[in-house]
């Protein structure tokens, strides 16, 4: 199942900062544009692996003076795998993101990411993710 990729509306953006500082000037300016920084809410993908070249792309010429990057769909996948969040299980379920994966790469991500999880959260979109991959036939 591939093809066009299906979005959920949203009315904000979520960032990730990686390097540098972020000031009370730059977090004000932010939210004037709806862009939240999301450092309180994601456990995994750890922050290193936002900075690991195979897993990010560079957007060109957006900016001046700061780089941006997003995220290949295995991250991004695995940000919501990794949420106890409703909005997210819904995105795994109803959106073709996890068709979209290499599912091969993505459990392996999972994985190594489940491994080093230091909490139990009976409500953790990970718990789903086998009868997500079942009802979609991934």
């Amino acid at each position: 199942m591939t093809g066009a990729v299906q979005y959920r509306p949203t009315r904000d953006i979520d960032i990730r900062v990686t390097e540098g500082v972020v000031t009370p000037e730059l977090k004000e300016a932010l939210h004037e544009y709806e862009i939240e920084i999301v450092e309180g809410v994601i456990q995994f993908p750890p922050r290193e692996d936002f900075r690991e070249n195979e897993f990010r792309h560079k957007i060109e010429g957006l900016f001046e003076a700061i780089d941006v990057y997003i995220p290949d769909i295995e991250l991004l996948a695995c940000t919501k795998i990794f949420s106890s969040r409703q909005k997210d299980l819904e995105d795994l379920e109803k959106t073709n993101l996890l068709a979209l994966c290499d599912k091969d790469k993505l459990l392996d991500l999972v994985e190594e990411y489940k491994a080093n999880m230091t909490w139990d959260d009976p409500f953790c979109n990970v718990h789903d993710l086998s009868r997500i991959f079942q009802e979609k036939g991934i």
